[in-house]
């Protein structure tokens, strides 16, 4: 079981995103459970963590960070085979200081870190579809344009989460209140 910290959007901006993944979902390989997922950004994905240590840490980076403005302008996906269509954000330095702090903190407890989000590697994103098939890219791209308002789209991040998977469950979830 993995475990991993997670930013999320106010409710609105939620919405679009699930209406954009639901408009996609039939162009990927796996089959996604809808029910619990939120969306998100991905902060750090480990192995292994004390989770009640996760769930101190995070209190506290809530604590700290205030609500963070987030503008996303771009529609992309990784380049892999099976691909993952996300939207990115513009550079924002809130952004990555949340990502340090989680870093900082958590980093030298958990167990197996994922290295595709620790510093100078990590890219910031929400995912709208996983698995796409590079043969399907097109097609769930189109899907998500037509799903999704023009871009840019504005969102504040408003949560920080610590989320166990498989199966998905939320351990704890804190506004931010910095």
């Amino acid at each position: 079981m993995s475990v991993s910290v997670e930013l999320y959007p106010y409710a609105a901006f939620s919405a679009l995103v699930i209406r954009a993944r639901s408009a996609a979902i039939g162009f990927s390989s796996l089959e996604q459970p809808q029910a619990d997922w939120r969306p998100h950004l991905t902060l750090l994905i480990a192995d292994e963590m004390d989770r009640q240590r996760g769930v101190d840490v995070e209190r506290a980076i809530a604590a700290e960070i205030a609500a963070i403005p987030v503008t996303f302008s771009r529609l992309a996906a990784f380049g892999s085979d099976p691909d993952h269509v996300f939207l990115a954000p513009n550079p924002n330095p809130e952004l990555d200081r949340a990502h340090w702090l989680v870093h900082d903190r958590l980093g030298p407890e958990a167990k197996e870190l994922w290295p595709n989000y620790v510093a100078n590697r990590w890219i910031p994103h929400v995912m709208i579809v996983e698995h796409v098939p590079t043969s399907q890219l097109e097609a769930a791209l189109a899907a998500v344009r037509e799903s999704l308002p023009p871009l840019p789209l504005a969102a504040t991040i408003e949560e920080i989460g610590l989320v166990d998977y498989p199966p998905l469950e939320r351990v704890a979830v804190f506004p931010l209140q910095g």
